[in-house]
């Protein structure tokens, strides 16, 4: 897979992390989102979580981030599901932590994702879709565990799209994995999303270190936003800017604001266990 990063043993400078970085310039700071204050609902069938406002959940504090405007994770129950339902002028992904997702949408599309698939739809004008758990044994069957992401896209009435691609758990291992980028900066091996934005995960062993350098234009200020995942492990994430760190653990986010290109944001796993995280770099 396509990764813009690398890992960095020698020592932090101010000149090193920002080596185009206008001085008078204010420097980044770092906000942490815990997954106690998030929004909460459960139904019979769904547990959500959402980091932003959504459904019944309302925060003026936590509206969105830049283009990014959802982050719910959810726990679908077996049998159970999104039902068929409209979206439009919205790029949406599922990211599967556990399980699988069983996908149809009104462009003839079906299948079954799992794990280390990451299904995305480009709404457009307009389109109709469902999203189920793919394990219909309502006793027996296993929950599916899954991210659901919604981006605004920067361009308005294009046709509905449709796109998967598989990230493994070995193409995370210790790095930054570049999943999603923008049109018209498409990298190879990613899926191209209709908004300035990048998506990346990482799969970090404890006291392994990577870095993030900010996508963008010289001198244009950037917006950056960290996801850990409940995953059930014990991992941790210490997030780092010139402008002060945050420690993360499951369910955590962080916003991070006033980077510019060429920025780094560094993250080191802290934790007893792997740590699982997104990381989304923003206009």
């Amino acid at each position: 897979m396509v990764s813009w990063f690398k890992e960095h043993t020698h020592q932090r400078s101010h000149h090193y992390l920002f080596p185009s970085r206008n001085l008078s310039s204010p420097m980044p700071t770092i906000q942490l989102r815990p997954s106690s204050a998030r929004g909460h609902g459960r139904q019979n069938w769904l547990e959500a979580y959402h980091t932003f406002s959504f459904a019944r959940y309302r925060d003026p504090q936590h509206n969105g981030f830049g283009a990014l405007r959802v982050i719910n994770e959810d726990v679908i129950a077996p049998g159970s599901g999104f039902g068929e339902h409209p979206h439009r002028e919205m790029e949406i992904f599922t990211y599967i932590i556990e399980g699988a997702v069983e996908h149809q949408d009104s462009l003839s599309n079906t299948e079954i994702l799992q794990r280390g698939d990451l299904q995305f739809t480009s709404s457009g004008k307009g389109i109709w879709h469902s999203e189920s758990n793919a394990s219909k044994d309502r006793n027996h069957g296993t929950p599916l565990k899954a991210l659901q992401v919604w981006i605004r896209p920067s361009t308005s009435e294009l046709e509905p799209a449709y796109y998967t691609e598989h990230f493994s758990d070995a193409d995370k291992h210790n790095t930054l994995c570049h999943m999603i980028s923008p049109v018209g900066q498409h990298a190879e091996g990613t899926v191209p999303i209709n908004a300035n934005a990048h998506v990346y995960a990482a799969i970090v062993e404890p006291g392994r270190e990577v870095v993030h350098r900010v996508q963008g234009m010289e001198g244009k200020r950037r917006k950056v936003y960290v996801h850990v995942l409940m995953d059930g492990n014990t991992g941790a994430v210490r997030v780092e800017v010139e402008g002060g760190e945050e420690v993360l653990r499951g369910g955590d986010g962080a916003y991070v604001r006033g980077v510019e290109e060429g920025d780094e944001v560094r993250f080191k796993s802290t934790g007893e266990g792997r740590v699982e995280f997104l990381v989304f770099d923003l206009a």
